[in-house]
């Protein structure tokens, strides 16, 4: 069923790729840049603009930067894109390695789905755990 989509590079190591027949987002992100968190939520914004309510959202962000740093300029927007899609039924995979990045990602995206409830996630550390939980979320 995977299909092999067009990898968009969308600017300042950030790409999004739409698999399964676009019934998954996939955002990489190289690094946590202000420009790369800039281009990352402008495009989630213009998809979510443009996701039709009633259907499910299942997004995969790959995060590959090694920083072990994420700034609160990045939190800021990651927290603005959380609440811009809340009025959708949304899932959300985080592939992360584990360093001290992981650990900020997966503190700031817990408290924002205890405040959110029509947004759930799960932090991965493959791309193959994170779109089998995607899929198994909604029928296809």
């Amino acid at each position: 069923m995977l299909s092999h989509p067009e990898i968009q590079q969308l600017g300042y190591g950030v790409s999004r790729e739409m698999p399964y027949e676009g019934h998954i987002t996939v955002y990489t992100i190289e690094k946590l840049s202000r420009d790369a968190i800039d281009v990352w939520a402008d495009d989630r914004k213009e998809m979510i603009d443009h996701h039709p309510q009633e259907m499910t959202m299942r997004t995969l962000h790959i995060i590959d930067d090694g920083s072990g740093f994420i700034s609160p300029y990045a939190t800021a927007r990651i927290r603005e894109s959380v609440y811009y899609a809340s009025n959708i039924k949304n899932y959300t995979a985080v592939v992360i390695n584990e360093s001290l990045t992981a650990n900020m990602v997966e503190i700031l995206l817990r408290k924002l789905a205890g405040a959110i409830h029509s947004w759930k996630f799960r932090l991965f550390h493959t791309r193959e755990e994170a779109e089998r939980w995607l899929l198994a979320q909604s029928e296809m």
